[in-house]
Protein backbone atom coordinates (compact mmCIF):
# COMPACT_ATOMS: atom_id res chain seq x y z
CA UNK A 1 0.00 0.00 0.00
CA UNK A 2 2.13 2.65 -1.51
CA UNK A 3 -0.41 5.54 -0.88
CA UNK A 4 -2.55 4.65 2.09
CA UNK A 5 -2.08 4.66 5.93
CA UNK A 6 -2.50 0.78 6.47
CA UNK A 7 -2.46 -0.51 10.25
CA UNK A 8 -3.22 -4.08 11.89
CA UNK A 9 -6.07 -4.01 13.83
CA UNK A 10 -6.37 -5.58 17.27
CA UNK A 11 -9.04 -8.35 16.58
CA UNK A 12 -7.22 -9.29 13.10
CA UNK A 13 -3.77 -8.78 14.15
CA UNK A 14 -2.56 -12.14 12.36
CA UNK A 15 -0.06 -13.35 14.68
CA UNK A 16 -0.96 -16.98 15.82
CA UNK A 17 2.54 -18.27 14.99
CA UNK A 18 3.97 -16.16 17.76
CA UNK A 19 2.56 -14.55 21.68
CA UNK A 20 0.38 -11.61 22.17
CA UNK A 21 3.31 -9.60 23.61
CA UNK A 22 5.64 -10.67 20.59
CA UNK A 23 2.92 -9.96 17.84
CA UNK A 24 2.41 -6.27 19.34
CA UNK A 25 6.25 -5.29 19.40
CA UNK A 26 5.87 -7.08 16.21
CA UNK A 27 3.60 -4.95 14.78
CA UNK A 28 4.47 -1.46 16.53
CA UNK A 29 1.19 -1.34 18.32
CA UNK A 30 -2.52 -2.56 17.47
CA UNK A 31 -5.42 -0.25 16.07
CA UNK A 32 -8.38 -0.83 18.68
CA UNK A 33 -11.80 -0.60 16.64
CA UNK A 34 -13.49 -1.16 19.98
CA UNK A 35 -12.20 2.11 21.48
CA UNK A 36 -12.13 4.24 18.79
CA UNK A 37 -14.74 6.58 16.48
CA UNK A 38 -13.74 5.02 13.12
CA UNK A 39 -17.12 4.62 10.57
CA UNK A 40 -16.77 1.08 8.82
CA UNK A 41 -16.27 1.26 5.38
CA UNK A 42 -17.30 -1.28 2.79
CA UNK A 43 -14.70 -1.40 0.17
CA UNK A 44 -11.37 1.08 -0.66
CA UNK A 45 -13.75 3.25 -3.01
CA UNK A 46 -16.13 4.01 -0.15
CA UNK A 47 -13.46 4.98 2.45
CA UNK A 48 -12.56 7.40 -0.02
CA UNK A 49 -9.17 6.05 -1.59
CA UNK A 50 -7.07 5.21 -4.24
CA UNK A 51 -7.67 1.64 -5.49
CA UNK A 52 -4.56 2.06 -7.91
CA UNK A 53 -1.25 1.07 -5.89
CA UNK A 54 2.15 1.49 -7.29
CA UNK A 55 3.43 -1.25 -5.30
CA UNK A 56 2.39 -4.39 -7.24
CA UNK A 57 3.59 -6.84 -4.76
CA UNK A 58 1.20 -5.33 -2.21
CA UNK A 59 -1.42 -5.13 -4.67
CA UNK A 60 -4.18 -7.53 -3.22
CA UNK A 61 -4.29 -6.08 -0.36
CA UNK A 62 -6.34 -3.41 -1.21
CA UNK A 63 -9.01 -5.65 -2.06
CA UNK A 64 -9.19 -8.32 0.72
CA UNK A 65 -8.27 -4.95 3.48
CA UNK A 66 -10.68 -3.91 5.91
CA UNK A 67 -11.64 -0.49 5.62
CA UNK A 68 -12.49 2.80 8.06
CA UNK A 69 -12.46 6.80 8.54
CA UNK A 70 -10.90 8.12 11.82
CA UNK A 71 -9.63 11.21 12.45
CA UNK A 72 -5.87 10.86 12.18
CA UNK A 73 -4.03 13.32 14.72
CA UNK A 74 -0.36 14.41 14.39
CA UNK A 75 0.73 17.00 17.26
CA UNK A 76 -1.18 19.95 15.90
CA UNK A 77 -2.08 18.52 12.45
CA UNK A 78 -5.29 16.80 12.42
CA UNK A 79 -6.68 15.14 9.28
CA UNK A 80 -10.14 14.52 9.68
CA UNK A 81 -12.50 11.53 8.18
CA UNK A 82 -9.30 9.78 6.86
CA UNK A 83 -9.17 6.39 5.05
CA UNK A 84 -7.98 3.64 7.09
CA UNK A 85 -6.68 -0.32 5.42
CA UNK A 86 -6.55 -3.11 7.68
CA UNK A 87 -5.09 -5.95 6.40
CA UNK A 88 -7.40 -8.83 5.54
CA UNK A 89 -4.64 -11.30 5.40
CA UNK A 90 -1.51 -11.96 6.78
CA UNK A 91 1.05 -9.84 4.80
CA UNK A 92 3.84 -11.15 6.46
CA UNK A 93 4.11 -13.90 3.62
CA UNK A 94 4.68 -13.81 1.08
CA UNK A 95 6.36 -10.31 1.02
CA UNK A 96 7.34 -9.56 4.29
CA UNK A 97 9.66 -7.32 4.27
CA UNK A 98 8.10 -4.02 4.27
CA UNK A 99 4.96 -4.72 5.58
CA UNK A 100 4.45 -6.59 8.82
CA UNK A 101 4.05 -3.13 10.51
CA UNK A 102 2.07 -0.07 9.94
CA UNK A 103 2.26 1.71 7.04
CA UNK A 104 1.86 5.53 5.69
CA UNK A 105 2.05 5.44 2.05
CA UNK A 106 4.06 7.94 0.41
CA UNK A 107 4.50 6.55 -2.97
CA UNK A 108 3.85 8.87 -6.09
CA UNK A 109 0.01 9.02 -5.84
CA UNK A 110 0.36 9.39 -1.95
CA UNK A 111 -3.44 10.00 -0.09
CA UNK A 112 -1.24 10.95 2.88
CA UNK A 113 0.97 13.87 1.50
CA UNK A 114 -2.06 14.63 -1.17
CA UNK A 115 -4.30 15.61 2.38
CA UNK A 116 -1.62 17.42 3.95
CA UNK A 117 -0.83 19.46 0.74
CA UNK A 118 -4.84 19.94 0.69
CA UNK A 119 -5.13 21.20 4.42
CA UNK A 120 -2.33 23.85 3.89
CA UNK A 121 0.06 21.82 6.41
CA UNK A 122 2.97 21.82 3.55
CA UNK A 123 3.61 23.48 0.72
CA UNK A 124 4.73 20.56 -1.52
CA UNK A 125 3.96 17.10 -1.77
CA UNK A 126 7.35 16.16 -0.63
CA UNK A 127 8.99 13.93 2.27
CA UNK A 128 12.38 13.80 3.44
CA UNK A 129 14.21 11.07 5.20
CA UNK A 130 16.75 10.15 7.51
CA UNK A 131 16.99 6.26 8.99
CA UNK A 132 18.88 7.19 11.79
CA UNK A 133 22.05 4.86 13.36
CA UNK A 134 21.44 1.07 14.61
CA UNK A 135 24.94 0.33 14.39
CA UNK A 136 26.56 -2.33 16.94
CA UNK A 137 28.00 0.06 19.51
CA UNK A 138 26.11 3.07 21.46
CA UNK A 139 28.16 5.60 19.57
CA UNK A 140 26.40 4.30 16.44
CA UNK A 141 23.06 4.54 17.66
CA UNK A 142 20.70 7.27 16.68
CA UNK A 143 16.86 7.95 16.24
CA UNK A 144 16.00 8.91 12.39
CA UNK A 145 13.97 11.87 11.22
CA UNK A 146 10.69 11.84 8.73
CA UNK A 147 9.62 15.07 7.54
CA UNK A 148 6.85 16.09 5.30
CA UNK A 149 6.97 19.40 2.78
CA UNK A 150 10.18 19.73 3.51
CA UNK A 151 14.04 18.58 4.84
CA UNK A 152 16.42 18.96 7.82
CA UNK A 153 19.68 21.04 6.62
CA UNK A 154 21.15 20.17 9.98
CA UNK A 155 21.40 16.44 8.29
CA UNK A 156 22.79 16.78 5.35
CA UNK A 157 26.23 17.47 4.27
CA UNK A 158 28.49 17.72 0.98
CA UNK A 159 27.34 17.48 -2.54
CA UNK A 160 24.18 16.26 -3.65
CA UNK A 161 22.86 13.93 -6.23
CA UNK A 162 19.78 15.04 -8.23
CA UNK A 163 17.79 13.06 -10.74
CA UNK A 164 14.39 12.83 -12.66
CA UNK A 165 12.05 10.61 -10.74
CA UNK A 166 11.28 7.28 -13.50
CA UNK A 167 7.50 6.17 -13.72
CA UNK A 168 7.01 3.59 -11.16
CA UNK A 169 7.41 -0.36 -12.66
CA UNK A 170 7.49 -3.72 -11.71
CA UNK A 171 11.46 -3.72 -11.18
CA UNK A 172 11.72 -0.63 -9.15
CA UNK A 173 8.26 0.84 -7.60
CA UNK A 174 10.05 3.59 -6.06
CA UNK A 175 11.15 5.25 -9.82
CA UNK A 176 14.73 6.10 -8.33
CA UNK A 177 16.81 4.08 -10.69
CA UNK A 178 20.27 4.56 -10.26
CA UNK A 179 23.45 2.61 -11.62
CA UNK A 180 25.65 1.51 -9.00
CA UNK A 181 28.97 1.86 -10.96
CA UNK A 182 31.04 0.64 -7.92
CA UNK A 183 31.59 -1.02 -4.49
CA UNK A 184 34.66 0.02 -3.06
CA UNK A 185 36.55 -2.12 0.37
CA UNK A 186 38.00 0.51 2.67
CA UNK A 187 40.22 -1.45 5.15
CA UNK A 188 41.87 -0.69 7.83
CA UNK A 189 45.09 -0.18 6.87
CA UNK A 190 44.06 2.75 4.07
CA UNK A 191 44.04 0.58 1.36
CA UNK A 192 40.89 0.16 -0.95
CA UNK A 193 40.15 -2.41 -3.14
CA UNK A 194 37.06 -2.57 -5.73
CA UNK A 195 34.11 -5.12 -5.80
CA UNK A 196 32.81 -4.05 -9.14
CA UNK A 197 35.79 -3.89 -11.27
CA UNK A 198 36.30 -5.71 -13.52
CA UNK A 199 33.04 -6.36 -13.91
CA UNK A 200 30.10 -3.85 -14.71
CA UNK A 201 28.02 -1.76 -12.96
CA UNK A 202 24.34 -2.62 -11.50
CA UNK A 203 21.13 -1.28 -12.36
CA UNK A 204 19.83 -0.60 -8.84
CA UNK A 205 16.42 0.39 -7.57
CA UNK A 206 16.24 2.88 -4.06
CA UNK A 207 13.83 1.14 -2.07
CA UNK A 208 14.27 2.04 1.88
CA UNK A 209 11.68 0.27 2.72
CA UNK A 210 13.54 -2.53 2.19
CA UNK A 211 15.82 -4.33 4.63
CA UNK A 212 19.39 -4.13 4.37
CA UNK A 213 21.63 -2.01 2.62
CA UNK A 214 22.18 -3.62 -0.52
CA UNK A 215 20.65 -6.84 -2.58
CA UNK A 216 23.00 -7.67 -5.38
CA UNK A 217 23.65 -10.91 -6.93
CA UNK A 218 25.92 -13.30 -5.26
CA UNK A 219 27.95 -14.12 -8.36
CA UNK A 220 30.07 -12.78 -8.91
CA UNK A 221 30.20 -9.20 -6.63
CA UNK A 222 29.52 -11.30 -3.43
CA UNK A 223 31.99 -13.61 -4.18
CA UNK A 224 33.89 -11.06 -4.67
CA UNK A 225 33.72 -9.44 -1.80
CA UNK A 226 34.40 -12.28 0.54
CA UNK A 227 37.38 -13.88 -1.59
CA UNK A 228 39.26 -9.24 -1.57
CA UNK A 229 37.99 -9.65 2.64
CA UNK A 230 39.41 -13.59 3.06
CA UNK A 231 35.68 -14.02 4.87
CA UNK A 232 33.36 -17.42 4.60
CA UNK A 233 30.21 -16.62 5.94
CA UNK A 234 28.25 -19.27 8.34
CA UNK A 235 24.59 -18.40 7.08
CA UNK A 236 22.18 -15.99 6.50
CA UNK A 237 20.22 -14.22 9.40
CA UNK A 238 16.47 -15.14 9.44
CA UNK A 239 15.40 -14.08 13.06
CA UNK A 240 12.15 -11.74 13.47
CA UNK A 241 14.18 -8.79 14.42
CA UNK A 242 17.49 -9.45 11.51
CA UNK A 243 17.61 -7.95 8.22
CA UNK A 244 18.58 -11.07 5.95
CA UNK A 245 22.13 -10.24 5.93
CA UNK A 246 25.01 -12.88 6.03
CA UNK A 247 26.85 -14.28 9.47
CA UNK A 248 30.24 -14.58 10.48
CA UNK A 249 31.75 -15.10 13.37
CA UNK A 250 33.38 -11.85 15.19
CA UNK A 251 36.40 -12.82 15.06
CA UNK A 252 36.29 -13.47 10.87
CA UNK A 253 34.19 -10.48 9.90
CA UNK A 254 35.42 -7.47 7.50
CA UNK A 255 36.43 -5.04 9.89
CA UNK A 256 36.86 -1.78 7.45
CA UNK A 257 34.30 0.55 5.91
CA UNK A 258 32.27 0.52 2.20
CA UNK A 259 31.95 3.19 -0.30
CA UNK A 260 28.96 2.94 -2.65
CA UNK A 261 29.34 5.18 -6.20
CA UNK A 262 26.56 5.91 -8.00
CA UNK A 263 26.34 6.67 -11.81
CA UNK A 264 30.38 7.58 -11.65
CA UNK A 265 30.62 10.31 -9.41
CA UNK A 266 28.70 10.51 -5.81
CA UNK A 267 29.85 8.43 -3.11
CA UNK A 268 28.63 7.33 -0.01
CA UNK A 269 30.82 5.77 2.54
CA UNK A 270 29.20 3.60 5.23
CA UNK A 271 31.60 2.99 8.46
CA UNK A 272 32.04 -0.51 9.36
CA UNK A 273 30.19 0.17 12.95
CA UNK A 274 27.02 0.35 10.57
CA UNK A 275 28.05 -2.22 7.79
CA UNK A 276 28.49 -4.92 10.64
CA UNK A 277 25.63 -5.16 13.73
CA UNK A 278 24.52 -7.47 16.44
CA UNK A 279 21.71 -9.47 14.95
CA UNK A 280 18.34 -9.55 16.64
CA UNK A 281 15.23 -11.04 17.51
CA UNK A 282 12.01 -10.62 19.15
CA UNK A 283 10.96 -13.38 21.88
CA UNK A 284 7.64 -14.56 23.24
CA UNK A 285 7.49 -11.49 26.18
CA UNK A 286 7.61 -9.07 23.52
CA UNK A 287 11.24 -7.77 23.73
CA UNK A 288 14.18 -7.41 21.96
CA UNK A 289 17.56 -9.70 22.37
CA UNK A 290 20.51 -8.79 20.71
CA UNK A 291 23.23 -11.61 19.92
CA UNK A 292 26.63 -11.19 20.70
CA UNK A 293 27.87 -14.37 19.02
CA UNK A 294 27.84 -13.48 15.59
CA UNK A 295 27.78 -10.95 13.46
CA UNK A 296 25.49 -9.71 10.92
CA UNK A 297 26.81 -8.02 7.39
CA UNK A 298 23.91 -5.88 5.92
CA UNK A 299 24.50 -6.81 2.79
CA UNK A 300 22.26 -9.33 0.44
CA UNK A 301 23.64 -11.24 -2.00
CA UNK A 302 21.10 -12.70 -4.14
CA UNK A 303 21.08 -16.01 -5.32
CA UNK A 304 19.28 -18.62 -8.21
CA UNK A 305 16.49 -17.22 -10.45
CA UNK A 306 16.74 -13.90 -7.92
CA UNK A 307 20.70 -13.30 -9.52
CA UNK A 308 18.97 -11.41 -12.47
CA UNK A 309 17.17 -9.40 -10.40
CA UNK A 310 17.54 -5.49 -10.11
CA UNK A 311 19.82 -4.47 -6.99
CA UNK A 312 18.27 -2.86 -4.78
CA UNK A 313 19.81 -0.04 -2.06
CA UNK A 314 17.64 -0.65 1.16
CA UNK A 315 16.78 1.44 4.14
CA UNK A 316 20.17 0.63 6.12
CA UNK A 317 21.90 2.58 3.49
CA UNK A 318 20.14 5.42 4.50
CA UNK A 319 22.06 5.14 7.47
CA UNK A 320 25.09 6.61 6.01
CA UNK A 321 22.43 8.66 3.54
CA UNK A 322 19.78 11.75 3.40
CA UNK A 323 16.73 11.35 1.14
CA UNK A 324 14.51 13.82 -0.70
CA UNK A 325 11.54 13.17 -2.74
CA UNK A 326 9.70 16.06 -4.54
CA UNK A 327 6.42 14.89 -6.34
CA UNK A 328 5.58 18.05 -7.37
CA UNK A 329 9.36 18.72 -9.67
CA UNK A 330 9.20 14.84 -9.85
CA UNK A 331 12.78 14.52 -8.62
CA UNK A 332 14.67 13.33 -5.26
CA UNK A 333 17.97 14.06 -4.44
CA UNK A 334 20.58 12.29 -2.06
CA UNK A 335 22.72 13.79 0.62
CA UNK A 336 25.46 11.56 2.82
CA UNK A 337 24.44 12.37 5.83
CA UNK A 338 25.27 14.32 9.10
CA UNK A 339 24.48 11.92 12.03
CA UNK A 340 22.99 15.06 14.07
CA UNK A 341 20.67 15.29 17.18
CA UNK A 342 20.22 18.96 15.93
CA UNK A 343 17.79 19.82 13.62
CA UNK A 344 16.95 22.90 11.43
CA UNK A 345 14.00 21.99 9.09
CA UNK A 346 13.59 23.94 5.74
CA UNK A 347 10.11 23.99 3.22
CA UNK A 348 9.82 22.82 0.21
CA UNK A 349 8.00 24.23 -3.11
CA UNK A 350 7.81 23.18 -6.41
CA UNK A 351 9.66 26.34 -7.91
CA UNK A 352 13.41 26.54 -7.49
CA UNK A 353 14.72 30.20 -5.62
CA UNK A 354 16.48 32.56 -7.74
CA UNK A 355 20.15 31.08 -9.11
CA UNK A 356 21.92 33.75 -6.98
CA UNK A 357 20.63 32.11 -3.83
CA UNK A 358 22.18 29.53 -1.54
CA UNK A 359 20.15 27.13 -3.28
CA UNK A 360 21.73 25.89 -6.66
CA UNK A 361 18.83 24.83 -9.54
CA UNK A 362 18.99 21.76 -10.83
CA UNK A 363 17.18 20.03 -14.22
CA UNK A 364 15.63 16.88 -13.77
CA UNK A 365 13.75 16.82 -16.81
CA UNK A 366 15.93 13.61 -17.71
CA UNK A 367 15.15 10.98 -15.44
CA UNK A 368 18.30 9.13 -16.70
CA UNK A 369 20.55 12.52 -15.88
CA UNK A 370 21.34 13.06 -12.18
CA UNK A 371 23.26 15.88 -11.32
CA UNK A 372 25.45 17.30 -8.36
CA UNK A 373 25.75 20.50 -6.58
CA UNK A 374 27.01 21.96 -3.69
CA UNK A 375 24.26 23.83 -2.31
CA UNK A 376 21.86 21.98 0.31
CA UNK A 377 18.77 22.22 -1.17
CA UNK A 378 17.54 21.30 -5.05
CA UNK A 379 14.38 23.43 -4.62
CA UNK A 380 13.16 25.32 -2.09
CA UNK A 381 10.34 28.35 -1.77
CA UNK A 382 11.66 31.53 -2.28
CA UNK A 383 12.22 33.61 0.83
CA UNK A 384 11.63 30.01 3.07
CA UNK A 385 12.90 30.31 6.35
CA UNK A 386 14.51 27.13 8.32
CA UNK A 387 11.41 27.90 11.27
CA UNK A 388 9.92 24.42 11.32
CA UNK A 389 6.89 25.74 12.80
CA UNK A 390 6.05 26.94 9.48
CA UNK A 391 5.00 24.63 6.49
CA UNK A 392 6.84 21.65 7.23
CA UNK A 393 5.52 18.60 9.23
CA UNK A 394 8.13 15.93 11.05
CA UNK A 395 8.33 13.45 13.27
CA UNK A 396 11.00 12.05 15.02
CA UNK A 397 11.51 8.42 15.62
CA UNK A 398 10.24 6.83 18.95
CA UNK A 399 7.75 9.28 19.34
CA UNK A 400 3.95 8.30 19.42
CA UNK A 401 0.46 9.48 17.88
CA UNK A 402 -3.14 9.46 18.47
CA UNK A 403 -5.76 8.27 16.45
CA UNK A 404 -9.03 9.46 17.74
CA UNK A 405 -6.52 9.52 20.98
CA UNK A 406 -7.73 6.05 22.42
CA UNK A 407 -7.57 3.97 19.14
CA UNK A 408 -4.23 2.81 19.66
CA UNK A 409 -4.75 -0.34 21.39
CA UNK A 410 -0.78 0.30 23.10
CA UNK A 411 2.08 1.66 21.37
CA UNK A 412 5.24 -0.76 21.15
CA UNK A 413 8.17 1.98 20.67
CA UNK A 414 10.82 1.47 18.01
CA UNK A 415 12.34 3.12 15.33
CA UNK A 416 10.78 3.94 11.37
CA UNK A 417 11.68 2.79 7.77
CA UNK A 418 10.39 4.65 4.71
CA UNK A 419 10.41 4.33 1.30
CA UNK A 420 9.97 5.53 -2.18
CA UNK A 421 6.87 3.28 -2.06
CA UNK A 422 6.21 3.20 1.75
CA UNK A 423 6.71 4.46 5.17
CA UNK A 424 6.56 1.51 7.13
CA UNK A 425 6.65 2.48 10.99
CA UNK A 426 7.03 0.84 14.28
CA UNK A 427 4.55 3.16 15.72
CA UNK A 428 2.34 5.91 14.25
CA UNK A 429 4.55 8.91 15.59
CA UNK A 430 3.32 12.38 16.29
CA UNK A 431 4.80 14.83 13.92
CA UNK A 432 6.09 17.69 14.92
CA UNK A 433 6.16 20.75 14.08
CA UNK A 434 8.78 22.32 16.66
CA UNK A 435 12.70 21.09 16.76
CA UNK A 436 13.16 18.39 19.03
CA UNK A 437 17.06 16.33 19.92
CA UNK A 438 16.47 13.00 19.05
CA UNK A 439 17.47 10.68 21.89
CA UNK A 440 20.57 8.59 21.66
CA UNK A 441 20.20 5.11 22.82
CA UNK A 442 21.89 1.55 23.31
CA UNK A 443 20.67 -2.27 23.92
CA UNK A 444 22.72 -5.02 24.21
CA UNK A 445 22.28 -8.56 25.07
CA UNK A 446 24.02 -11.63 24.36
CA UNK A 447 22.48 -15.03 23.40
CA UNK A 448 23.38 -18.41 21.89
CA UNK A 449 22.71 -19.72 18.29
CA UNK A 450 21.86 -23.32 17.24
CA UNK A 451 23.20 -23.95 13.90
CA UNK A 452 19.68 -25.09 11.22
CA UNK A 453 21.66 -28.08 10.12
CA UNK A 454 25.83 -29.30 9.83
CA UNK A 455 26.28 -30.46 6.65
CA UNK A 456 29.33 -28.33 5.28
CA UNK A 457 27.81 -24.83 6.31
CA UNK A 458 24.84 -25.36 3.42
CA UNK A 459 21.93 -27.35 3.17
CA UNK A 460 20.64 -30.13 0.74
CA UNK A 461 19.79 -27.52 -1.89
CA UNK A 462 22.57 -25.52 -1.55
CA UNK A 463 21.42 -22.19 0.81
CA UNK A 464 23.88 -21.49 3.69
CA UNK A 465 22.23 -22.21 6.81
CA UNK A 466 19.95 -20.51 8.76
CA UNK A 467 20.58 -19.27 12.57
CA UNK A 468 18.01 -18.86 14.94
CA UNK A 469 18.39 -17.27 18.09
CA UNK A 470 17.68 -19.91 21.35
CA UNK A 471 15.53 -18.32 24.22
CA UNK A 472 18.36 -18.22 26.84
CA UNK A 473 20.36 -15.87 28.45
CA UNK A 474 17.89 -12.70 27.59
CA UNK A 475 18.85 -9.94 29.40
CA UNK A 476 16.20 -7.07 29.03
CA UNK A 477 16.80 -3.47 27.45
CA UNK A 478 17.54 -0.79 30.08
CA UNK A 479 14.25 0.92 31.19
CA UNK A 480 16.89 4.74 30.64
CA UNK A 481 17.18 3.30 27.15
CA UNK A 482 14.43 3.91 24.44
CA UNK A 483 14.17 0.76 22.08
CA UNK A 484 16.08 0.26 18.87
CA UNK A 485 14.43 -0.73 15.87
CA UNK A 486 12.31 -3.77 16.38
CA UNK A 487 11.32 -4.52 12.57
CA UNK A 488 10.53 -8.78 11.69
CA UNK A 489 12.10 -8.32 8.32
CA UNK A 490 12.90 -11.50 6.29
CA UNK A 491 13.83 -11.57 2.68
CA UNK A 492 10.59 -12.16 0.45
CA UNK A 493 10.44 -15.90 -0.58
CA UNK A 494 9.46 -17.81 -3.70
CA UNK A 495 6.50 -19.90 -2.67
CA UNK A 496 7.26 -22.76 -4.62
CA UNK A 497 7.06 -26.94 -3.97
CA UNK A 498 11.12 -27.69 -4.61
CA UNK A 499 13.32 -25.71 -2.78
CA UNK A 500 15.76 -23.39 -4.41
CA UNK A 501 18.51 -21.40 -3.22
CA UNK A 502 16.51 -18.24 -4.30
CA UNK A 503 14.32 -18.79 -0.75
CA UNK A 504 13.93 -14.86 -0.81
CA UNK A 505 11.98 -14.45 -4.25
CA UNK A 506 9.15 -11.66 -4.08
CA UNK A 507 5.84 -12.46 -5.77
CA UNK A 508 4.40 -10.65 -8.51
CA UNK A 509 0.55 -10.24 -8.32
CA UNK A 510 -1.59 -7.84 -10.85
CA UNK A 511 -4.27 -5.48 -9.35
CA UNK A 512 -7.95 -6.20 -9.35
CA UNK A 513 -10.73 -7.15 -7.98
CA UNK A 514 -9.77 -11.57 -6.66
Amino acid sequence: MTHLLGIYNSTEDFCNWTTPAACFTLRGGLYDTNSSTAELKDDVQDAGADASDTERATGPNIWYNSWATDDLTFGGVKLTDYPLGMPGFDIFTPYNSPTDQAQIGLGSNSTFLTALKEAGKIISRSYSWWFGLVGAIADAQMDGLLAFGGYDTAKVTGNNYTKALAPSSLSCTSGMNVIVSDLVLNFPNGTDASIISPYSGLSSCIRPDFPGIFTFPWDPYYNSFEALTATSNIGREQGTGGYGGMLYWPGEVYFGDLTIEIDSFFKIRIPNELLVIHPSNIVDNGRTQYNDTVREVLLDPTVGVNQGDTSILGRHFFQAAYLLVNYDSDSFTIWQANATTESSLVSLGKECPDPGSKVAKNDTSDPNTAHSTSSPLPSATEGQTSDPSDDTVTEESSKSSGISSEAIAGIAVAAAFVSGGLVVLAVLYILRRRKRQANIASADSSTQLTQANQNHGYDFNGQPPVYEPMSQEMQEMGGDAQAREMSADQKPIELSIQKSRASHRTTAYELGSP
